[in-house]
């Protein structure tokens, strides 16, 4: 459900017209002539939303199946999978250690537990033989040295990353999220704020306005455009075919009292 952020421009579209005297005149426009809005930063929005969102769903399921080593992967059955670990885009400082004063205590003998060790205090992460099977943690400061062992190799945390428990948290609802994205949903825009329909076909169900659009898109009767407004229960109408809103302004409140009109664009289900 998208509203569009250009609700006053609207409003002053569909005014009165000049010569009205404290009074609303009927909207004289044919509603079917009205063309959808262009994309907006709403569009936009939700796009990144749901196409960043569904590929962290994605890899957070390849989480499970995170392996540190050509065998693991072909064992796993993954062997022609594209696999993403810890370090890929870490930069790496081939044969290079740092002294063993600068080192902080405990060795990781995989990539993952590596990678979610090396936290504020740690600088960089010593891969040992450079086969990321073996690593020791180098503290923030340390001095980077020649590695006696000529294929170790060091993999930087700074400047390019922040640690572990300092990155926004995935996606928790999989499932909610998965289905919020790829659904076709009905969209539509704001027409009156502040106003209702005289007479409407009242449509039980709807807790929010898009629900209220989903309702008059299914419903034959129902033309493109319905009114929605905030009580208890809240009061979703729509505009019967043949039949017009003849929009009146509502008295003042805090709660929303709006009509909308459903926006046909192709791959929805007001199309």
């Amino acid at each position: 459900q998208i509203r569009i952020p250009h609700a006053r421009s609207v409003d002053k579209l569909f005014s009165d017209y000049v010569s009205s005297v404290d009074t609303d005149d009927s909207y004289w426009a044919d509603v079917t002539t009205l063309l959808a809005p262009g994309a907006s930063e709403n569009d936009a929005f939700w796009e990144a939303v749901c196409n960043t969102t569904l590929s962290s769903v994605e890899n957070a399921n390849l989480g499970s199946t995170i392996v540190n080593d050509i065998d693991n992967a072909t064992e796993s059955g993954t062997d022609n999978m594209t696999i993403e670990r810890p370090f890929d885009d870490w930069v790496v400082a081939e044969n290079t250690t740092c002294s063993d004063e600068d080192m902080l205590a405990g060795e990781f003998t995989d990539e993952t537990s590596a990678y979610e060790g090396c936290g504020v205090e740690c600088a960089s992460i010593v891969d040992i033989g450079c086969t990321r099977t073996t690593f020791k943690l180098c503290k923030i400061g340390a001095l980077e040295t020649p590695s006696a062992n000529s294929s170790t190799c060091l993999r930087r945390r700074l400047p390019d990353h922040r640690p572990p428990d300092g990155k926004p948290q995935p996606p928790q609802e999989h499932a909610v999220w998965r289905a919020f994205c790829t659904q076709a949903g009905v969209r539509y825009r704001l027409l009156w704020a502040k106003r209702l329909c005289t007479v409407g076909l009242a449509l039980v169900g709807a807790y929010s306005e898009g629900r209220c659009a989903e309702l008059a898109a299914v419903n034959p009767s129902c033309s493109d455009v319905f009114d929605y407004q905030e009580a208890t229960p809240p009061a979703c109408r729509c505009v019967q075919v043949g039949t017009t809103c003849q929009a009146q302004a509502t008295a003042d409140s805090e709660l929303e009292a709006n009509v909308f009109i459903r926006v046909h664009v192709a791959g929805t289900t007001a199309a």
